[in-house]
């Protein structure tokens, strides 16, 4: 047994990192929770992207580790072969790193990587608390639930989906976005409008494409902040570093692009913004609800039970949103929503 003076350990895990994140900044805040954050190394399967984690975490005093777990495919090809010859081994680095750890708890926030650390923590004998951010569930947490202690959601309704008595504690929002904790951003503002586009951590590939096609005449009207992703292997983002180099100055001055901003600098973005366009994500809709910023939402398609969709319909019968769906997404649809 460890010694009971010592800090109690807590490993920490999941897909989704800005929750992730604010827990980890409260727990920092107790001061007296030693924290093990359980990752991946790339951002997405093939990619030799590094996955957002590993930026993140050590920037919070947090020992990160990495294993190599694999997303069950919904559709056969090589890249899912690669995926699913990694499920076995994922599960025996998780359960190695758990057994060596030694949590007094594991906390998980869904996804692929965290399947094989919860189901560690199970066979070991350690108390597992699961969030799932959304009304209905990813499918890792919808396996996790099974086994888990404690399940914490966002959604009341969650409870009817899960059928499982749930802790209704709501989407943890970044300590920066709550407190106004905010880093001015290099941008020509003007008195022109602000326009934040967002894909959510990764990125949107289908958003950035289109928004370079119509960049010149967003800046007409706009000054633009981008956060692009390392979508394509960071190809969008090099791509529309190219279009920005390529503009006129007065116009060059009224783009940033990047690939991620800081949680200080959302909130100074959030605290300027006129108008956001992005997808529809748990976290990203969390936090446009509590700043109240009016969007755009173009939700993801294929994401499951059209958890997207749901999300941005939130906002939208709250009023602060117009939603684009991905088939209707066009040029000229987007300037005229704006409008």
């Amino acid at each position: 047994m460890r010694n009971s003076k010592h800090k109690k350990r807590i490993l920490v895990t999941g897909g989704h990192l800005t929750p992730a994140i604010a827990i980890i900044e409260e727990l920092h805040r107790r001061g007296d929770w030693e924290i093990m954050f359980v990752g991946r190394a790339r951002a997405q399967e093939g990619s030799d992207s590094l996955a957002r984690e590993m930026h993140e975490i050590p920037k919070l005093g947090v020992k990160l580790v990495t294993i190599p777990a694999g997303k069950l495919p919904k559709k056969l090809n090589r890249l899912a072969l690669r995926a699913i010859l990694r499920v076995p081994l994922g599960f025996l680095a998780a359960y190695m790193k758990v057994k060596r750890f030694k949590p007094d708890v594991i906390l998980s926030f869904g996804g692929y990587v965290a399947l094989p650390v919860a189901l560690s923590g199970k066979l070991l004998g350690i108390p597992i608390v699961t969030h799932e951010q959304t009304v209905h569930g990813g499918l890792a947490n919808s396996l996790i639930v099974l086994f888990a202690d404690v399940l914490a959601v966002s959604w009341a309704e969650s409870g009817e989906h899960f059928k499982k008595e749930v802790v209704v504690t709501g989407n943890p929002i970044r300590e920066a976005i709550v407190k106004g904790i905010r880093k001015s951003l290099e941008v020509q503002t003007g008195d022109r409008p602000l326009l934040y586009i967002t894909g959510g951590n990764q990125g949107a590939h289908t958003i950035n494409s289109l928004i370079g096609k119509i960049l010149n005449r967003l800046l007409i009207r706009f000054t633009i902040i981008h956060q692009c992703g390392m979508t394509k292997n960071g190809s969008d983002l090099r791509l529309l570093t190219q279009v920005r180099s390529s503009l006129p100055e007065a116009l060059r001055q009224r783009y940033l692009v990047k690939d991620w901003f800081s949680a200080e600098e959302v909130a100074w973005i959030l605290s300027q913004a006129d108008l956001v366009i992005s997808r529809s994500g748990a976290n990203v809709v969390s936090e446009l609800a509590f700043t109240g910023v009016k969007a755009i939402l173009i939700p993801l398609p294929h994401a499951r039970k059209n958890e997207q969709l749901n999300n941005a319909n939130l906002l939208k019968q709250a009023g602060t949103a117009e939603v684009i769906l991905e088939k209707n997404l066009s040029s000229a649809i987007l300037l005229r929503t704006i409008d």
